[in-house]
This record gives C-alpha cells, structure tokens and sequence, in this order.
C-alpha cells in the first residue's frame, strides 16, 4: 500500500512562476494547490490541509510576512511549515519572515531543483495536516 505524498500549497500573484513550481512539484509526486493571493488562503488551508505552504512575500492584497502572522494564529510551524519566497535579499526582511513565523526563506529567482530539495526536506520533518475528526468544529 502506497502512501500519497502531502499537499504543497503555493501562493504567488505572479501566474508563470506559480505554474512552473506547480508543475516541478507534480512532477514529483506531491499534489499541488495554488492561489492567487490573501484573500482565499486561510479558506484554502482549511479545505486541502496541506503539509507546506510556499508563499511569495510581495503580492498586491497583503504580503508573505501579513500572511504568515495570520496563518501563526490558527497553525503552529510545525502543523503547517511555510517558505517564504521573495525577490528581496534584504537581510531585515528575512529576518522579520523568520520572526512571524516562517520555517525557512528562499530567495528568487529559485532553481526548482533547489524547490524540489526544500520540499522534501520541509515534508521530510512534517507530515500533512491531520482533517478535523468527524463532528468536530473549531
């Protein structure tokens, strides 16, 4: 009995790098969930339960670091690791992303076999989140 490999959310506004993540990602195996943006995020990671979000910081309606301060306050790192993706190299804001939550930062552009690496070792340490029981609501 094969066991399915987690869902890896990715968040970016930019449509051509968040397809090409998406499909270096299936290729390996992970079933892939995309947004656009803030706005549908928090409903997205209650409807798939996914076992990493890889999130770009500068999006129109809010950015990474915003993003990740709310998912922190429904989702511990280790119930749902978040890379933060950003073309910034400034060492402030890495350091705020690290600071509000994130497991890790990657800096763009990013090589997708550098993605595929930081997949598998942030699902290496962390499996998918775990649906609500039955007739549990929180």
């Amino acid at each position: 009995m094969t066991q399915s490999l987690p869902t890896v959310m990715i968040v970016d506004d930019d449509v051509p790098l968040r397809t090409a993540f998406a499909r270096a990602i299936e290729r390996v195996g992970y079933d892939v969930v995309t947004a656009t943006g803030s706005p549908e995020v928090l409903d997205l990671i209650v409807d798939h339960r996914p076992g990493l979000l890889l999130l770009d910081n500068h999006m129109p309606e809010a950015t990474g670091i915003e993003l990740i301060r709310a998912i922190r306050h429904r989702w511990s790192a280790d119930e749902l690791p978040i890379v933060l993706i950003s073309g910034s190299s400034i060492q402030g804001e890495i350091d705020e992303a690290m600071a509000s939550g994130a497991n890790d930062f990657r800096r763009k552009p990013v090589d997708l076999g550098d993605l595929i690496a930081t997949v598998r070792a942030a699902l290496g340490s962390s499996g998918p989140l775990q649906p609500a029981a039955e007739g549990h609501h929180s």
